[in-house]
């Protein structure tokens, strides 16, 4: 019988016995799963620009403000692999069909070629009266 606990949002059930903890993970390894459907942010390489940036000029569009290192590009998780490999579907300001980008490796600071979770953001308290 699985022992229930009261957190901020309710009852939920007692998760203790599978949470992974960082000593359990290997150095690069991402302490949350990767799973299908999750948002993910990928850096392009030269490479990638250039396909993305050709892909764009065929449909008679530019693709603007992307900088290598620098620019996350939102992607769908369309697969999973061992080891936090994923593949993804890059989505573009552009209206081309979202790249296919095969079994990327994640990491924890932005890196280029590879995957990491978008940053948590503070809300914001609103400034709306009530």
């Amino acid at each position: 019988m699985e022992e229930k606990k009261e957190d901020a949002t309710g009852p939920r059930k007692d998760r203790d016995a599978t949470r992974v903890l960082p000593e359990d993970k290997p150095p690069g390894v991402s302490l949350v799963d990767p799973t299908v459907g999750r948002m993910v942010h990928y850096y392009p390489t030269n490479a990638d620009l250039l396909q993305f940036t050709n892909d764009a000029q065929r449909a008679g569009r530019m693709i603007y403000g992307i900088v290598l290192g620098v620019t996350p590009l939102a992607a769908i998780i369309v697969a999973t692999f061992p080891g936090d490999r994923v593949s993804l579907r890059v989505m573009l300001d552009a209206p081309t069909v979202p790249a296919h980008i095969l079994r990327v490796v994640h990491s924890e600071k932005p890196c280029v070629g590879r995957w990491s979770w978008p940053p948590q953001v503070q809300l914001r308290k609103s400034t709306v009266a009530a």
